[in-house]
Order: structure tokens, then C-alpha cells, then sequence
């Protein structure tokens, strides 16, 4: 079995703001269930290879594994929430807000993967502060065992990569809404938030 060097042996924070103590800057959080199968591959893609240090925290809420899949998420360092499932998707998202410490959050899907490379682009943005919601490009593949690259370049890609909301600066007032279909709507529309649309792909 492949041995994972765990995220928490990588430090990279930057001062908090205004509490004099450092605070990790990116947290990624994901929502699994019985994936051990695709999840070493989605927090592979974020904290190793060209991707190392893109984010200093994980945050993996489980909502009734069976399997390995805390298993695995531990080997990568990640923290793990056991989370009971009541067919809401927006209770799981927040379990894995309340649970994060990043000053920015960063969400993907245990089947889904940061390509190699690209987190260079939003550990900038983060870096930088200025955007409140960092958009990402999402491709869908169009099989499970296609490569990654192949799939950016739109040859097993089904229909066209859309635009879609995963980084968030966290705040008090973040919050998923939604039972099937969550958002953050209503925290977008509660206050003036800076969007920007940042050149990350995602599979």
C-alpha cells in the first residue's frame, strides 16, 4: 500500500487576523461515504505532486462509512467528522464548516480532483485576500478511469466545463442552504462580496 504523507506534517500558515497567532490559511473539506475507492485519489490531488501546499488543513465529514474511508482519510492527516445522514446535503457541507479552521474553504467532492498544477492559482488567491468566492472550472468525465488532462482538453469530457463556486472566505455567517440541491446564495446576497472566476480546474 502507498504511503501518504499526512497534510498536518506540512504546515504553511499565515498570521490571522487581528489574534496574533497563526491560522491556516486553506482548509479543503469533503463530504464521503463508503469511497475508499476515489477519495486517495481526490486528496492526493490536492496535497501531493505539483500540488503539495496547496492547503494546510482537511476536513473529511463521513456520514456512515462502512468501509475504509476514514481509514484512508486519516492517512492523509485529515480530521473526520462523523456526521449522521438525514438527506440534506447543506447539514453535511456546514458540519465541515464548523469544523474548519482556513481562513478560506475549499470544497470538493470525494470523486472529484484537482488537476495537477493549478493549485498554485488558488493558494494565490488566498493569499492575496482580495476575493470573497473563488470560482473554479469544472469538467466532467465522462469515464472514472480516463486521465485527468484528457479530459481538460475536452476529450472525455461530457458537455462543457461550467464555473462553479468552491472557494469561500470563511466568516461567521457562511452557510449551505438547501436539502438536495444546497447553495450559498444567501450569504452571497447578504453583503458586497468580491467574486472572481480563477483559472483552477477540476475533474
Amino acid at each position: 500500500m502507498r504511503e501518504h504523507k499526512p497534510i498536518a506534517n506540512q504546515p504553511k500558515k499565515t498570521p490571522g487576523r487581528g489574534s496574533g497567532e497563526d491560522t491556516p490559511l486553506v482548509t479543503l473539506c469533503v463530504i464521503a461515504c463508503d469511497e475508499e475507492v476515489l477519495l486517495p485519489r481526490c486528496l492526493a490531488s490536492v496535497c501531493e505532486g505539483k500540488n503539495a501546499g496547496t492547503v494546510d488543513e482537511i476536513v473529511v465529514v463521513d456520514t456512515g462509512s462502512s468501509d475504509q474511508t476514514i481509514a484512508v482519510a486519516q492517512r492523509f492527516g485529515a480530521r473526520v467528522v462523523s456526521h449522521v445522514w438525514s438527506d440534506d446535503f447543506a447539514k453535511a457541507r456546514n458540519a465541515a464548516l464548523q469544523n474548519a479552521s482556513g481562513q478560506y474553504v475549499f470544497i470538493l467532492d470525494a470523486d472529484e480532483c484537482l488537476i495537477a498544477g493549478a493549485g498554485a492559482a488558488l493558494r494565490r488567491c488566498a493569499e492575496e485576500g482580495q476575493a470573497d468566492l473563488g470560482l473554479l472550472c469544472l469538467h466532467h468525465a465522462s469515464t472514472l478511469d480516463c486521465e485527468l488532462e484528457e479530459v481538460v482538453e475536452g476529450n472525455h469530457r461530457q458537455g462543457e466545463p461550467l464555473l462553479v463556486p468552491r472557494l469561500f472566505r470563511r466568516s461567521s455567517d457562511l452557510r449551505w442552504e438547501g436539502v438536495v440541491y444546497e447553495t450559498i446564495d444567501g450569504w452571497l446576497e447578504s453583503a458586497v462580496r468580491t467574486v472572481a472566476a480563477l483559472d483552477v480546474d477540476v475533474v
